[in-house]
Formats: C-alpha cells, sequence, structure tokens
C-alpha cells in the first residue's frame, strides 16, 4: 500500500484541521455494488423468505472471491414453495386470536321436563405455538385450557357468558416463503456486504465488510446519531464437525478494522460465536476490540471442545457498532476450517487480488463516439494486474485474458504472461504480492476493442475475463475474475463506488474537476452521485459551472438547484440548460450557496488528486485537494444509459423554485402530506429511482396520501401547478 494512501486514511481528521474548508465524511447510507448474488435480510428479521439449510461438510473455504450469501430477494420458483407461517395455532387451526381459560367452562343445558340444568365441560382447546422463525413449523409450546365463554341453552335461547380468559394473544398469519438450499452458498446475513474495495492490501480478490448499515444500505438506527448496538451479523450455514478432537480442527480467518472506511472506536468490537446445539444457544469464542487501521491480520481458533464437534456447527461475527450509518468497518477475508491442521499453517495457492480498473488510457470509461474516433490512442498499451501467492514456495504460473461482447461471444484470447512484472525471476515469489503485465494495443497481441458490429447503439459493454493458472494450487475460486470496460456518453475517472463522501464547508465554495478530451464535442450534462446522509440536503442550493481555465471565470453557469441523493453508487443526471462546447483541457464543478456541505461521493481506489481543485475566496486562489482519489462527477456528452434516476421528463435540476410546496414528514413511513402555499389546482407525481411512477393525484394547498405499500428508499416528488404550468421536484425518503 502507498505510504500517501495511508496518510489519507490515518490522518483524514488532522487533515480536516489543517485545510479547514474541505473534508471527507464516512457515508451514512450503503447502497453497494450490484451483486450477482444480492442479498436480504435474515429470515429472524424477515419472515417472508425462510431459508432450508443443507449441512456443508468439511473442509470450509471461502475467499469471498465468490459472493456466497444466499438470497432471497428473488426466490427460484423451482427451488422454493409458499406455506402459511404463524404464531400459534388453536386446535390445528390458524386463527386471528385465542382465549383461554385454565379452569372448565361449561354447556349448560336446561331441561324444562325436570327444571334443572345439566352442565356438561366444554371440549378444551390445545393452542400451540411456533415463535421460532428459524424453525418453520417447529413447536415451541403448547397450552390447554377450555374456552373463556359458558354457554347456556334454555329452550331456543342460547345466551354467552363470558369469562374473564387467564391467558390470549392475537396472531401473527403470514404467507412465507420456503426457499431450498443449494450448495453455492455458505452464509447468511442480516447486512454484511461482499466487495472487492473497501480494504486495504486483502489476501486476495473478495471480502465482506460489517458495519452499522443493513442489507438495503440503510441504517440499522436513525433515531440519533450515536445510537449504539449489535450491527451486521454474518452466519454459516450448519457444518459437521462430528470428529474426535484429536482431529485437530482449526477455524481461521483474516480481518482487518476501519480500511477505507471509519474505524471502529475501542467501545466497538468485532465477535466471533460459537453454536450450542445442545442448550440452542450462542457462545462467545474470539473477539477484537475497535482499533484504527492495520493490516489484515490471521487467526487461528483450536476446536476440541465436544460441545461443538457435532453435526450441525454453526459459528457467526458480528459487530458492536454505531448503528446511525456505515461507521466501525471491519473486514474478513479467507475462513477455513478442516481437519488436521496445525498453527499458523500455510494456504497453498496463488489469487488474483485486484482487477485492473480500466483499459483505457487516463478514465474508466469514455463516451462510445469519441473512442469510435480514436480507438488506439484511448486504449492502453499495457495494463497492471495484481496477484497474492500465499504459498511458502514460489509457483510457476500463467496468466492470461480473453474477451467478450455483451452476448458472451468471445472475440480474443490474449498471449500468455509466465513471469512477474514487479520483481526478478520466472515464479510468483513465496508468501508475496505481486504484479504481472498485460499487452494490449501493443506487440504481441496489438488489441483494441472492436468499433463494428454496434450499429445504432450508443452503449456498449465488453467483458474482460483474467485468468492464472498453477498447481498445485488449493482454491480456484480466486483463480478468474471477470471486468467490464463500459462505453457510453460520458467520461469517468472513478470506479463507480464511493468509499466516503467529500464536501466544502463554506458559502461560496466553488469545486472543480479537470478533464481532457480528444476529441471536442458538446457537454449536455453532469452525473452526480450525492449520497444519502444522516443530514438534510434539501436546503443545500448550487449552481453547476463549466470553465476552461480557473484563471477565467465560468463559460457556463446554471440556475439555482438542489442535490438530489439516489444512493451511495447511484447517479443523478443534471442536465445543462444550455450545451456548452468543450475540447481538451475543461472543468465541470459548481458553486455552492451556504455554509453547508455539499456531500458528493469520493472514490479511495483510483487516484486523481491532481485534477481535483477548490476554491472559498470567489476563484481568486484555487487549491488542489488534499485527499488522494476520485469524485464521483461524470461530464455527459449525451443521455447516459445510467441505472439511477435521471429521467429528462421529471428535470431533476431545478430553477428558482415555482412551486412552493412541502413534504411532510420526511422521512415518512404511513402517510406524507404536501402544503403549497398557494390554493391553485395543482397535480403531484411521485416516482422511484427507476422513473417509475408509483403515486399521484390532483389537490388544492394541502394533501395527504398513503405511502405504507412504499419500500423504504429516496423517490423523488414532482409537483405542478396547473394554472401556471410550473413544475417543482423535491426528494422524499420513505423509511
Amino acid at each position: 500500500m502507498e505510504i500517501k494512501k495511508f496518510i489519507t486514511i490515518i490522518f483524514i481528521g488532522l487533515l480536516n484541521f489543517a485545510f479547514g474548508q474541505e473534508e471527507l465524511s464516512t457515508l451514512n447510507s450503503r447502497y453497494f455494488i450490484k451483486q450477482d448474488f444480492p442479498q436480504n435480510k435474515s429470515a429472524r428479521a424477515n419472515k417472508k423468505v425462510i431459508f432450508l439449510s443443507d449441512t456443508l461438510q468439511l473442509p470450509f473455504v471461502d475467499d469471498f472471491s465468490k459472493n456466497r450469501i444466499r438470497s432471497s430477494v428473488i426466490p427460484n420458483p423451482n427451488l422454493a414453495f409458499d406455506t402459511v407461517y404463524t404464531l400459534f395455532r388453536v386446535n390445528g387451526q390458524a386463527t386471528d386470536s385465542f382465549k383461554i381459560y385454565f379452569d372448565t367452562t361449561y354447556f349448560n343445558v336446561f331441561d324444562s321436563v325436570s327444571g334443572n340444568f345439566f352442565l356438561f365441560p366444554q371440549k378444551t382447546d390445545t393452542v400451540i405455538f411456533y415463535s421460532d422463525t428459524l424453525n418453520i413449523g417447529k413447536p415451541t409450546d403448547t397450552i390447554i385450557g377450555w374456552p373463556s365463554v359458558e354457554i347456556e341453552v334454555i329452550g331456543k335461547d342460547t345466551t354467552y357468558l363470558t369469562v374473564t380468559p387467564t391467558n390470549q394473544g392475537k396472531n401473527v398469519i403470514d404467507t412465507i416463503t420456503l426457499v431450498f438450499d443449494s450448495e453455492f452458498y455458505y452464509w447468511t446475513t442480516n447486512g454484511a456486504f461482499w466487495n472487492n474495495s473497501l480494504a486495504i492490501d486483502q489476501p486476495t480478490y473478495g471480502i465482506i465488510t460489517l458495519d452499522g448499515t443493513d442489507n438495503q444500505g440503510y441504517p440499522y438506527d436513525m433515531t440519533l446519531p450515536s445510537t449504539y448496538g449489535i450491527g451486521d451479523v454474518l452466519t454459516s450455514k450448519p457444518i459437521n464437525l462430528d470428529y474426535p478432537s484429536s482431529d485437530s480442527i482449526y477455524l481461521s480467518f483474516f480481518y482487518q478494522p476501519q480500511g477505507y472506511g471509519e474505524a471502529p472506536n475501542p467501545q466497538d468490537s468485532l465477535t466471533l460465536e460459537f453454536y450450542d446445539i445442545a442448550n440452542q444457544e450462542w457462545k462467545y469464542a474470539w473477539s477484537s476490540i475497535g482499533k484504527v487501521y492495520q493490516p489484515f491480520d490471521e487467526v487461528y481458533i483450536f476446536i476440541e471442545d465436544s460441545t461443538y464437534l457435532k453435526n450441525g456447527f454453526q459459528f457467526r461475527f458480528k459487530c458492536y457498532s454505531t448503528l446511525s450509518g456505515s461507521f466501525d468497518l471491519w473486514h474478513l477475508d479467507y475462513v477455513r476450517i478442516s481437519r488436521f491442521r496445525n498453527q499458523n499453517d500455510p494456504i497453498d495457492d496463488l489469487a488474483i487480488l485486484n482487477p485492473p480498473p480500466s483499459y483505457l488510457n487516463d478514465y474508466t470509461s469514455v463516451p462510445w463516439k469519441q473512442y469510435k474516433r480514436s480507438p488506439a490512442a484511448i486504449s492502453k498499451q499495457n495494463f497492471i494486474l495484481d496477484l497474492n501467492n500465499l504459498s511458502n514456495d514460489g509457483k510457476v504460473f500463467t496468466n492470461y485474458y480473453k474477451v467478450y461482447d455483451e452476448d458472451k461471444n468471445q472475440l480474443f484470447n490474449s498471449s500468455p504472461v509466465i513471469q512477474p512484472y514487479d520483481v526478478s525471476g520466472p515464479s510468483a515469489p513465496a508468501n508475496s504480492p505481486f504484479k504481472v503485465q498485460h499487452f494490449l494495443n501493443s506487440s504481441p497481441n496489438n488489441y483494441v476493442f472492436p468499433t463494428s458490429g454496434f450499429a445504432g447503439k450508443s452503449k456498449v459493454q465488453f467483458h474482460i475475463e483474467n485468468s492464472t493458472n498453477t498447481t498445485p494450487d488449493a482454491n480456484r475460486d480466486n483463480d478468474t475474475v471477470t471486468t467490464i470496460q463500459t462505453f457510453d456518453s460520458y467520461f469517468a475517472y472513478d470506479d463507480g463506488i464511493a468509499e466516503q463522501a467529500y464536501s466544502i464547508n463554506e458559502a461560496g465554495a466553488m469545486l472543480a474537476y479537470k478533464f481532457d478530451i480528444p476529441h471536442a464535442d458538446t457537454l449536455k450534462g453532469l452525473l452526480i452521485n450525492f449520497p444519502e446522509m444522516l443530514e438534510d440536503q434539501s436546503d443545500r442550493r448550487f449552481r453547476i459551472m463549466v470553465w476552461k481555465n480557473l484563471d477565467e471565470g465560468p463559460v457556463y453557469e446554471g440556475v439555482l438547484g438542489e442535490p438530489i441523493t439516489a444512493g451511495a453508487n447511484n447517479f443523478v443526471r443534471f442536465p445543462l440548460a444550455e450545451e456548452v462546447l468543450v475540447s481538451g483541457e475543461f472543468y465541470v464543478g459548481w458553486l455552492q450557496t451556504l455554509a453547508k456541505k455539499m456531500y458528493v461521493g469520493f472514490d479511495f481506489n483510483i487516484d486523481n488528486q491532481k485534477n481535483i481543485f477548490y476554491t472559498v475566496n470567489n476563484g481568486i486562489n484555487w487549491y488542489n485537494t488534499s485527499f488522494e482519489g476520485s469524485l464521483l462527477i461524470r461530464p455527459d456528452f449525451g443521455v447516459a444509459q445510467i441505472d439511477a434516476v435521471g429521467l429528462e421528463e421529471i428535470s431533476p435540476v431545478l430553477e428558482e423554485p415555482k412551486v412552493d410546496f412541502s413534504i411532510s414528514p420526511n422521512p415518512a413511513s404511513n402517510q406524507a402530506t404536501i402544503s403549497a402555499s398557494n390554493y391553485d389546482y395543482q397535480t403531484f407525481n411521485l416516482y422511484d429511482v427507476s422513473g417509475r411512477n408509483v403515486a399521484n393525484g390532483n389537490f388544492t394547498n394541502n394533501h395527504t396520501f398513503d405511502v405504507t405499500h412504499l419500500k423504504r428508499g429516496v423517490y423523488f416528488l414532482h409537483v405542478t401547478n396547473l394554472t401556471t404550468l410550473q413544475s417543482t421536484v423535491k426528494p422524499l425518503m420513505i423509511k
């Protein structure tokens, strides 16, 4: 790891103090990587979907190069079925409620001949409870009693005499989906997430990060900034450990605090627990108190207690952290359990560590129309791939890459690389990371991404599969990594993932981001990532600016607008009111009107510090940022096909407000009320981040509408005055 990056992470607070106006902040919400295997809440937190777990066999090895957390977002219809979940059943039936009396109640019948009542004990009720949501259908308690009513029958008249019940309760009756297991998955979680971005120098590609946000990217508790408790929990599937202690079974794993996120404090911790099957409880096994960044450390735990040497053993990691955002980060890698091990035994594995971020000069993405004009000039001649040899021995290896189109047709197979780039010798060095250099637009490959065969397309993607081979190799999962090279309508420096948020805390401050493009083009908008934070940013106002150089005034100054947030790694497209012709070097950014932080996503993994500038004195003095990384700001020369909101018809860039209204409460959970400042006839439309209309209606002055059917997230309320035909958009958070 570069020393300067270490300084950036460890001494952010000192830098803030020294430079005052600019700073980096922890993200409060985490809409992370769009994964092949999306995550959802664990069964205990979400009764809609329950996993049926198969037992894993030893050895258990997961280096997180693949996301093996079980998904329940979209259950496979071939591997799932629906059933009815209840808290209890009365006499085998799912009823809405029960009332039961522990003494006998009677059915009394009057005999008109004898003039006497004949008492018959009523039939008992049996209430069976099913409170274990992890074991659907497993009874947890049973009570037997009589109906809490006595019945008298005289002639044809029936009287019901209510008896105060000894016990009663209301039921929860829900249709749930039972998902059958797949051998691919190893874990369940309520929020731990797979990524390859937040840790520093991890052992292999892919890690699991635990923090204070759930699997939807939201804080566990937003009531106070300091709320504290159990955050993410990562739980293994059952494992067969039915072996004698003489088999020397060890569990080992690597962990790191902080990484590129916020450091856990001393009162925070990462804890490992084992499941006691006989007593059905989790027990402490290991923990680490919070601390600032340190390199990954490997922990070995000898499992010899007969309590755990059983079929069905489970273990889990959990973090104690601040629950109001992505705070107190812990990272896990390379978890192993197997027999006949020793303390500190090596891993005979050569693995890909980090794939190249881009195959283009200077940028991670350029507009397709720009690339087609000069593919050779834009393509890199060479690119670097990071690998790691965890073995005690040097290894002879072969590394190569293949290129595929979007339909998975192979376009190219590279010449192999058989020796390291950064160390001498023909083999991978023992117990060390190393690099290999691949040739792209240079001999012997002389390859550029093709431009023919894509007629009518403005967005094109190529899939590059990087692979390495060596023998022996204990883990093949981390030998191949596929990356995607995207050509759309924008220039990008970043990798699309914000580790933190950048801001300037000065009224009148300006932020400028330098770009240098090969061909003159018409700038039509900016793609900006304004991440969700605890602060309400609806009162922040800014003007988009474009400069030819920073020695002169802007060549474009937009109208006042408001930042629209759409998740930590989603972009909102802000169209320019007038298109701007630019060529060569130019700068994009904004002027902010208030001394309040306007947060923008910041990527630590690609360094473009030299291109980020700010001023706090009306452009008299411009300063280069003190932080290494890239802003999530992208100049757009068309209409980018981004996945977040960017619909022209919603017009996310606002002119001076023409429809004055407020939304309360915001965030909302049950109902939201629109309050307008006039009594004109108005119409409203509510859009989700994909642009889908989820609510609409007409009103004058005030209107309350239901939001209980909406999922948690950010929505955009578009209000139009039907007299003036003027509109305003404001964000609405559903919690």
